[in-house]
């Protein structure tokens, strides 16, 4: 690998902190991927045959029902990793928990799932990493959770709201992406866009919706 792989690989969580020597042994089983957007990247129930890093570009996980619903896990960034729990699994279990695609135009890092395992034996400090790592995922799952079964859809839609608010570039959202990320169906989260426009909470002019009244929107994502 080159010298500019070696930089690429630190914007890895589980890598920006490894020794040189422990981020040589990586660096010698790991490959760049390009991956165009909509680009099917994993599909759940596949077997888990590789670990995949975000480098650059921004990918979504989901999970479809039997009906063809999606709810979205999780929109990963560069440095995030894709898979590393089936990785982990015994390998009559080790299959693909989530589908995910590509946002964005996408680099990522492959290793090959049998290597990688060699390396979490062989390094300690990798481990721990990866530990640390996995251990976000299920907080943030646990969230998700309880958002689904605890907060209603004016809740969750309020607070998905305030958070685009707090973005520094925030993405433009079909109503259908909305509902998506969190876990309704579009209709539903029509109708209460309309609502709050009516009660002067947001503004929605075709596909821009913006904060009327911020503190009220505050008041709804915390019921």
């Amino acid at each position: 690998m080159t010298q500019m792989d070696h930089i690429q690989l630190r914007k890895v969580a589980l890598f920006a902190a490894l020794s040189a020597r422990t981020l040589e042994r990586v660096a010698a089983v790991a490959r760049p991927q390009h991956v165009l957007a909509e680009t099917q990247i994993l599909l759940a129930g596949d077997p888990c045959t590789t670990v995949y890093f975000v480098v650059a570009g921004t990918v979504r996980v989901y999970q479809l029902s039997a009906e063809g619903r999606e709810q979205v896990l999780a929109h990963l960034e560069p440095g995030q990793a894709l898979n590393l729990v089936p990785a982990l699994l015994e390998m009559e279990e080790a299959r693909n928990l989530s589908s995910v695609a590509a946002l964005t135009d996408v680099t990522l890092y492959a290793i090959p799932r049998a290597d990688f395992l060699h390396l979490l034996e062989r390094c300690p400090e990798l481990t721990m990493t990866a530990l640390r790592h996995l251990a976000a995922r299920v907080a943030h799952l646990t969230e998700l959770v309880a958002d689904l079964s605890l907060r209603t859809v004016r809740a969750r839609l309020a607070r998905f709201m305030l958070e685009q608010c707090s973005a520094e570039s925030p993405a433009p959202w079909t109503h259908a992406e909305i509902a998506a990320r969190i876990g309704s169906v579009r209709v539903v989260v029509s109708r209460t866009l309309r609502d709050f426009a009516a009660e002067g909470i947001l503004e929605v002019q075709r596909q821009r919706i913006t904060v009327a009244d911020r503190e009220a929107l505050i008041r709804e994502a915390a019921l």
